[in-house]
């Protein structure tokens, strides 16, 4: 969980001593004694307290987001729209891509003449992203 958490918001390229650990109590204090590693309460603790991280998100993250939603939602405020509105949104955007997948963009990537994606510019996708710690912004 810690290793989880700190990558997320990138806490080790900040080279801190930053720990995130419901088995430990202050400073000196270890709660690991009161119960068994991994099982009952200490897995329950720890999904619940991951699985409220998972909405961190980047300002690029946020930023493509709201590109979609625009993309799929034109014309109707995204943070109003009903659950009909976008549902009927994306329908029509996934209509219009086409039956075959190698016709389909990614992002701003485009297709080669042999149909494939740059190899350099999907890595430079994954590796902005990756390296894109939630939470900052940076925009």
């Amino acid at each position: 969980m810690n290793d989880f958490v700190s990558t997320l918001v990138g806490i080790p390229e900040l080279n801190t001593g930053w720990l995130l650990d419901p088995a430990i109590g202050g400073p000196t204090e270890s709660l690991a004694a009161e119960w068994e590693c991994t099982f009952g309460n200490q897995v329950s603790c720890e999904f619940s307290l991951l699985s409220q991280w998972h909405m961190l998100m980047s300002y690029r993250d946020d930023k493509w987001t709201q590109g979609f939603m625009k993309k799929i939602l034109p014309g109707i405020d995204f943070a109003t729209a009903s659950l009909e509105d976008f549902q009927r949104g994306l329908l029509k955007y996934l209509g219009a891509l086409g039956a075959d997948p190698t016709h389909h963009r990614c992002g701003d990537l485009k297709r080669g003449s042999d149909g494939n994606f740059d190899n350099d510019a999907l890595l430079k996708v994954l590796t902005e992203s990756t390296e894109d710690c939630a939470g900052l912004l940076l925009g």
